[in-house]
């Protein structure tokens, strides 16, 4: 029985884009969702929110298109504001002690703040992003899906057909691939996506010589954003 990954995939691959970034940013728009719909009131995932600060960067600011959520962002992000406030409110006594014995010996010497250094680290992160963690586990899968279907008939021709993978994606296939045949003809199929893009590439760059600025550009205009798509992945899908 095929994994329920083999068939994302090959729907994904319909799709423009590398088809593991496009599954990575639909499932967390459907964890985002989960978030709100189920767990928004629990304990445990205000402990989360808690020791995470809030969520990372890019999936906080995803939150704010979600629609008909501001009461839950609300609900989610107080406590983690209120965590923030009651560390800063655990570290005053003995930064002011520090203060009153450091500051006029720190000034002389004209060195940093120690008790500052030491409530900047408390207000660190010390959990992951809930939404990150669960997009690490799903990339996994994906990658070896990929890895380990890519000379299944049905799989290659949609692999063949879509935009190919990204190139962290790639290297994470890579990484998963334990048959060399299967490793060769992903490699190959990827190298062929890679020629097309820098052909693109070539003609784009040649219709910006002065002598050939009458000539139209074509399919080959939105290549240098492919190209950046191709080597870095979607926007957001990495980093937090």
């Amino acid at each position: 029985m095929l994994p329920l990954d083999y068939y994302s995939l090959l729907d994904a691959f319909k799709h423009k884009g590398c088809p593991i970034c496009f599954l990575l940013q639909r499932d967390a728009q459907r964890m985002l969702d989960a978030i709100f719909h189920e767990h928004v009131t629990e304990p445990e995932m205000h402990e989360i929110i808690r020791k995470r600060r809030g969520l990372c960067n890019a999936h906080g600011w995803q939150l704010t298109e979600l629609r008909g959520h501001t009461l839950g962002m609300a609900i989610l992000f107080r406590a983690a504001v209120d965590e923030a406030l009651t560390i800063s409110a655990a570290a005053l006594p003995s930064t002011a002690a520090a203060t009153a014995a450091t500051s006029r010996l720190g000034r002389l010497l004209k060195k940093p703040d120690a008790s500052a250094a030491i409530l900047a680290e408390a207000l660190a992160p010390t959990g992951p992003c809930p939404i990150c963690k669960g997009k690490a586990k799903a990339e996994h899968e994906y990658q070896n899906t990929v890895a380990k279907f890519i000379g299944d008939e049905a799989f290659k021709a949609g692999y063949a057909a879509s935009s190919s993978l990204c190139l962290p994606h790639f290297r994470g296939a890579l990484s998963c691939a334990s048959d060399p045949a299967a490793t060769r003809l992903l490699v190959s199929m990827q190298s062929q996506k890679w020629q097309a893009i820098k052909d693109e590439l070539s003609v784009l760059i040649g219709k910006y010589d002065y002598r050939r600025a009458q000539e139209l550009v074509g399919d080959e205009g939105d290549s240098h954003l492919r190209a950046i798509r191709d080597m870095v992945g979607a926007r957001g899908v990495f980093g937090e």
